[in-house]
């Protein structure tokens, strides 16, 4: 095995340029209600799923046409509370199909080809694909209860390939959600401490795991022959988290969870069931952590280029920050966006963010990245 320590010092991590992108290129306009998937392909156009509407769609930003793949259901070209994307090779598709407990694979011609069970590897080892590398590996990190852990302790990452064997990286630890401690009612509630620092990560495509630490702050890279490069601490403003902060944590909880269904599988909870009394309940029963983590668990993103995208964990009125890694370089740019959008995708040449218009609907923004930082 061979270590490295790589990044800079306090001092020059500081002195990354900070680059604004501020004017959508183009605009799809009111079509949305939650995103929570994407994928880029080769031309240009773009794969996501829609929580809420519980659809697949494929966006073409050439016409501004947005085109639904497949139905809700459970037949084999249907699926139930679609969720990740995760890029396969030759502009396929991995899609996670929540509600049937199955993973779909969509091929080029955007039609459904195959099914796999999540828990391909026993019943309770369940596969949450989140990246994959050139090769079409599949990494994802096992839930800890496959190993008999409390969600605190680490996990580790994992990868998987049709026709590849598991591999177990347990050198590559991910540190997970902290749990609550104490004792609310006997209601359902928020099983984690809400803003507790949490490691996130992806995968490059020449298959080094890109592993981000929330205590400190930093990156370490894992290459796929034993390298290991581990990043300098990355300093970052501390905001104490205010009442404010935890009701809107609680609603974006709210709005990624789904109820039991009756007679059509599991089904989203919508906006406008989620009460304002439920969220003042659960601010006030649920445990919250005093201060911001560094980064947005979530939001790590891996671009073509080889560069790791992570997103600073402000305020949701503050524009998005993404602090920009490259290997053996360390932090080499700082990216904002203008504020009230959520980014879901970093492509090849483009930033994808959202933005809700007056009626509650998301429009889908794509932003190009500037030549300094593009390659």
């Amino acid at each position: 095995m061979v270590s490295l320590f790589v990044g800079q010092s306090t001092a020059t991590a500081q002195d990354a340029p900070i680059v604004d992108i501020v004017t959508p290129d183009a605009t799809i306009a009111d079509e949305f209600s939650r995103l929570r998937g994407f994928r880029e392909l080769s031309d240009g156009r773009v794969v996501v799923t829609d929580w809420i509407e519980q659809r697949v769609a494929v966006v073409d930003f050439s016409d501004g046409e947005v085109r639904q793949l497949g139905s809700v259901g459970g037949g084999p070209r249907e699926y139930r509370l679609p969720r990740q994307l995760v890029r396969l090779p030759r502009d396929s598709t991995l899609l996670v199909d929540v509600g049937n407990s199955r993973l779909l694979v969509i091929d080029p011609s955007l039609t459904f080809t195959r099914s796999i069970s999540l828990t391909e590897h026993g019943e309770r080892f369940e596969m949450n694909p989140r990246v994959s590398d050139s090769l079409g590996r599949v990494y994802f990190t096992p839930s800890p209860f496959a190993f008999g852990l409390p969600p605190r302790d680490s996990v580790p990452v994992a990868r998987w390939g049709a026709s590849s064997p598991l591999k177990m990286f347990e050198t590559v630890l991910i540190g997970a959600y902290t749990p609550r401690t104490r004792q609310t009612s006997a209601q359902m509630g928020i099983p984690t401490v809400m803003f507790a620092g949490q490691d996130d990560w992806t995968v490059t495509p020449d298959g080094w795991i890109v592993v981000v630490r929330s205590s400190p702050y930093r990156v370490d890279w894992y290459g796929p022959d034993g390298e290991e490069a581990r990043g300098a601490p990355v300093p970052y403003d501390v905001l104490e988290v205010t009442r404010a902060d935890r009701r809107e944590a609680v609603r974006e909880f709210l709005l990624s969870s789904y109820q039991a269904g009756r007679g059509d599988g599991p089904q989203p909870i919508a906006r406008s069931s989620i009460s304002e009394r439920e969220i003042d309940r659960l601010t006030e029963s649920e445990e919250f952590a005093d201060r911001f983590p560094p980064f947005r668990p979530g939001k790590v993103f891996s671009r073509p280029d080889g560069t790791v995208w992570v997103q600073r964990f402000l305020r949701s009125s503050a524009p998005p920050i993404f602090d920009v890694f490259r290997r053996l370089q360390g932090k080499v740019a700082v990216v904002r966006l203008p504020a009230a959008r959520e980014v879901i995708g970093v492509g090849s040449r483009h930033v994808y963010a959202t933005i809700e218009g007056e009626i509650g609907l998301l429009s889908l923004e794509r932003y190009q990245i500037p030549a300094s930082i593009a390659e």
